[in-house]
């Protein structure tokens, strides 16, 4: 995967970790409005770390 795209995945994953830690029931997402978004919400991410052909993470999805 291209490391833009892990970018771009990073950004979003903040906003809805904003819209979350913030009790929001809707949040903005990129050029979309109001997203309905729920408490319960969950995010899990994992990687295959013995994938040969791995992309390095970039620093901001690192720290989530």
């Amino acid at each position: 995967m291209d490391l833009n795209v892990f970018a771009v995945i990073a950004s979003q994953l903040i906003e809805v970790l904003e819209a979350l830690k913030g009790r929001k029931n809707t949040f903005n997402l990129m050029s979309a409005e109001a997203v309905k978004i729920v408490e319960t919400t969950c995010i899990n991410m994992t990687m295959n770390s013995g994938y040969i052909g791995r992309t390095r993470l970039p620093e901001n999805l690192k720290t989530l």
